[in-house]
């Protein structure tokens, strides 16, 4: 499997990188915020089930 850097997000995204590393490896992704541990990946997704308040 191909390794996600940091700056793969940023590319598809246009997005820029407030602080970190750019070159860091993502692997543990989540979007479910109440299972986020340290390291872990926020994947935000917004639909009719997702992005309540």
């Amino acid at each position: 499997m191909r390794e996600i850097r940091v700056q793969d997000i940023i590319n598809i995204c246009g997005g820029s990188l407030l602080c970190g590393d750019k070159n860091d490896i993502l692997e543990n992704f989540k979007k479910d915020t109440r299972e986020i541990k340290e390291g872990d990946t926020y994947i935000g997704i917004k639909g009719e089930n997702f992005n309540r308040k």
